[in-house]
């Protein structure tokens, strides 16, 4: 294995790691805006930008991880893919 996939595959690996470790807190974020609030945008988009753009800040793959994280804990793929693409962030 060359020391190129090496690098990769332990990046890879802290991604996940970060993704798994913000889901936990994102599942109660998830579920409010899923089951409690009333859709007000297409798939939640609006809603799923808004806890992007606090948690992300002015960092692209902070947004990024974050958004992955909220597909992990069960958000609408479609609306997390919707706020991403809105911030220009895909």
């Amino acid at each position: 294995m060359t020391a190129q996939v090496q690098y990769m595959e332990s990046q890879g690996a802290k991604i996940d790691a970060a993704v798994a470790s913000l889901v936990p807190d994102l599942k109660l974020v998830v579920h409010n805006i899923e089951h409690e609030k009333i859709r007000t945008t297409q798939n939640n988009y609006g809603d799923y930008m808004q806890v992007i753009m606090k948690l992300g800040k002015d960092d692209r793959n902070m947004r990024r991880l974050i958004g992955l994280a909220l597909i992990e804990a069960g958000a609408n793929i479609r609306g997390v893919d919707g706020a991403i693409r809105a911030l220009g962030d895909a």
